[in-house]
């Protein structure tokens, strides 16, 4: 189909990082924070409040769930072998992992960061652990 040959062309031999989070439900919890305050990371300003909205959390889990799902059908589907990752561990051990990509990439490191690591910090807060216990209550009642 029209995604296999577009691939194709602009990367006749192409090597995917497949990069997913383990904890889906957290991963769609920061994303409705994320879009109601308009705070994508924690060097920026937020210009919205946060509301509890159940409904759109499980909407952006099943988004999220939706697509990973698709980049596994590709990978099936076009005989693609990519480099699985979980975001968690390369937060937690970024140069072993920068060496398997390496590796995998067929590319030489010498196990050294050119740059400082982004002054970003984790985003959890309590109001994100308080969404979560909502919903799972609220699909436990259910």
């Amino acid at each position: 189909g029209l995604r296999y040959n577009l691939f194709g062309r602009l990367l006749p031999t192409p090597r995917f990082l497949f990069i997913r989070r383990r904890d889906l439900l957290g991963q769609a919890i920061s994303l409705i924070h994320a879009r109601q305050t308009n705070q994508w990371t924690s060097l920026g300003e937020g210009s919205g409040e946060a509301v509890y909205d159940g409904k759109a959390i499980r909407e952006a889990l099943h988004g999220l769930i939706q697509q990973n799902a698709n980049w596994e059908l590709y990978f099936a589907e076009a005989g693609v072998e990519p480099f699985f990752l979980f975001y968690e561990d390369l937060v937690a051990q970024p140069e072993r992992l920068i060496a398997e990509i390496c590796a995998f990439l067929d590319v030489e490191w010498d196990g050294r960061f050119s740059q400082a690591r982004a002054p970003l910090e984790r985003q959890s807060d309590p109001v994100k652990r308080l969404w979560r216990d909502r919903f799972l209550d609220e699909r436990k009642a259910k």
